[in-house]
C-alpha cells in the first residue's frame, strides 16, 4: 500500500529495478540475439523506437522480451540506430554483445529501417566482422498490407469502414454529444467504452 504519488513512485521504480535485472541476466547468457524494432510518434510529436529482443529460453522455446521505448534525436537511420543502441544498453547489452550475438533483425519495409544503401539493417551488418544476419520484413506488416490490398476489391467493407468513421466522428469531436451517450447508457444501465482513437489505414494507401 502506498500513501502519495511518491511512495506509489517508489514501489513502481523497485519493482522496474527488480525485473530489469532479471532480463540483464538472461541475456547475458543467451547464445544468439535478434532485435525487432518499430517507430513510433509520442502525443508530444516525439520521435520513438520501441525495441524487443528475441532469444531463446533455457527450456528451447523463443522467448521475445520488450526492452523500451527511447526517443530519437533525429529519425535519420543513424539516429534510429543510435535509439536501438540506447535501448540494449539499458537492459546490459552492450555494442560488444550485439556484434557477436546478433543473428536476426526483423524491421517493416520503410527505407530508414530497410534500405539497401544506407538504413538501419545495412549499417547494423556493416558492423559485423566476417558473417552476416538475417533481415526479414516484418510478416505482420506485410500481412496488413496484403488486407488493405484484399479489401479495396470489396465494396461493403468500403462502405463499413466509412460508416463507422463517421458515427466515430459524430461523436468524438462533440462532448456534448459523448456526455449524452453516456446518460443514454446510464437510463439503459449499459456502461460506454470511449474510442480515444480511430487508426485510419486508408484503403486508398499505397504498399511500400
Amino acid at each position: 500500500m502506498y500513501q502519495n504519488y511518491n511512495g506509489c513512485k517508489d514501489i513502481v521504480s523497485s519493482i522496474v529495478d527488480t525485473e530489469k535485472s532479471k532480463i540483464i541476466e538472461v541475456l547475458r547468457n543467451a547464445r544468439f540475439l535478434s532485435v525487432l524494432s518499430d517507430g513510433s510518434t509520442h502525443s508530444s510529436v516525439t520521435e520513438q523506437e520501441t525495441v524487443f529482443v528475441r532469444y531463446v529460453g533455457i527450456n528451447g522455446h523463443p522467448v521475445t522480451q520488450f526492452v523500451s521505448i527511447v526517443a530519437l534525436q533525429s529519425a535519420h537511420a543513424e539516429g534510429v540506430l543510435t535509439g536501438i543502441d540506447e535501448a540494449l544498453n539499458s537492459v546490459g547489452i552492450s555494442r560488444e554483445l550485439v556484434d557477436s550475438e546478433l543473428v536476426w533483425c526483423n524491421f517493416d519495409g520503410a527505407a530508414v529501417l530497410s534500405g539497401s544503401k544506407t538504413g538501419v539493417a545495412t549499417r547494423m551488418r556493416e558492423r559485423l566482422v566476417g558473417r552476416d544476419i538475417v533481415v526479414p520484413h516484418c510478416v505482420a506488416h506485410n500481412l496488413e498490407f496484403g488486407v488493405l490490398d484484399a479489401i479495396k476489391q470489396v465494396k461493403y467493407l468500403t462502405i463499413f469502414q466509412s460508416t463507422v468513421q463517421l458515427v466515430y466522428k459524430f461523436y468524438y469531436y462533440s462532448p456534448k454529444r459523448r456526455r449524452e451517450l453516456s446518460e443514454i447508457a446510464k437510463i439503459l444501465e449499459e456502461s460506454t467504452i470511449s474510442q480515444t482513437r480511430l487508426q485510419n489505414n486508408s484503403l486508398d494507401s499505397k504498399s511500400p
